[in-house]
Order: structure tokens, then sequence, then C-alpha cells
């Protein structure tokens, strides 16, 4: 999202740059469905490493592990909002600008579980990882579930579907099995089709 730059909300108005918008112009306009997947590095960024001060926070169930610094929940969503902003942003400029259409967010795959898949595959975090390790699954996947749960609901307040991971690509706790997965926190060319069954079935699923 380097090039296309940060949308962000200005009091009433959305302001991006020359980039997206090109971006978004090339959408097709008569689209009846569009099912957007950029983005998702703000999830990439905020959860792999461990980095100090080590640190967790309660959600929902999920209580902080003691010996942690712990973060309030109150700052923890306030942090977590301001970093997929950007990614609102980007959806509803989408949904603006195609009113007829069906707009659907994918959310970013889930984190692997495998912590020995991800230090076989760290793309371009094998330094920070061999210095921090990588931050506990559950922590992870209590990350995950603080980013875009929020912000699948906000989304569909605009009209605006999240589509999360299918459930044949997660292991028992939720996490992307590794066979499913590409580096460190993608998912692979069996991941896609799977998510492209999730697609054919929303389209399958549309009003006459």
């Amino acid at each position: 999202m380097g090039v296309l730059g940060d949308p962000a909300f200005e009091e009433d108005k959305i302001t991006y740059s020359d980039n997206l918008k090109h971006f978004i112009n090339a959408t097709d306009a008569d689209a009846e469905a569009i099912f957007i997947m950029l983005r998702g590095n703000e999830f990439a960024i905020q959860s792999l490493a461990d980095t100090n001060p080590r640190w967790d926070f309660s959600y929902e169930s999920q209580l902080a592990v003691p010996g942690r610094q712990f973060i309030r929940q109150k700052d923890i969503f306030t942090h977590f909002w301001r970093v997929t902003t950007p990614l609102l942003a980007t959806c509803l400029l989408y949904r603006y600008a195609f009113p007829k259409a069906r707009v659907f967010h994918v959310a970013a795959p889930p984190p692997i579980e495998s912590e020995e898949h991800i230090l076989n595959n760290p793309e371009i975090f094998g330094t920070i990882l061999k210095t921090y390790g990588i931050r506990p699954f559950a922590l992870r996947q209590k990350i995950y579930a603080a980013m875009y749960e929020p912000l699948a609901k906000e989304m569909n307040v605009h009209g605006i579907k999240t589509l999360f991971s299918p459930d044949e690509c997660l292991t028992q706790s939720g996490g992307l099995l590794k066979e499913y997965a590409h580096g460190c926190l993608h998912g692979n060319k069996k991941f896609g089709e799977a998510l492209m069954k999730i697609f054919l079935k929303e389209l399958e699923s549309a009003p006459l």
C-alpha cells in the first residue's frame, strides 16, 4: 500500500492519493461485486515479533498473561483503531464510488499457529525474529481478533461485509494451518482456492 498511500478521515471527508484514485477508477464501472484485498500489513506489523517490552492485554474471555506488561483495553482499542483507519477509509472509498455494487472486505489470514513454520519461512522478518522471538500464538490470535472484529462491525454499518478465512484452512484453535500458508503471514495457492469458494458462494447468494 506504500504506492497507494494512506487515506485518512478529515472532518466530513476522506483524503487520499491520486494513485489510489487511479487504482479505484480502474475497477469496472458496472461491477456487481467488489472483493477488496488491499492492505493487511497492519496485522503483520503489530503481531509477529515479541518486541520489548513484552506486553499483553485482556480481550473478552481471553485474559492477559501474568508477567507481561499489561495494556489497558481502552488503549489497545484506540491504538488498533488508529492502525486500521486507513483500511476502513479505503473500503469506504469503494463503497461510495460503486453504490450499486456489493462490496466485501477480505480480511488478512489469521496468524499461523506453527512457530516452526514461521521460523523456517520468515520472509523479511528473519533478523527481528532472531532478536526478539515470535509472540505466543494465543497473543497473536488475540491481536487479530481485537483488530478485525471491531473493524468488521464498523464495515457492516456502511454496507461492507467482511469475509474471514475459510474454516477448512484453520486449526482447531483458529490459526492458519501451515498447509495453507505461504511465508510467515500469507496464504498460498491452496488458501486462495478455498477463498475463491467463499467468493463464489457470496455471488450465488446475491439477490435477484
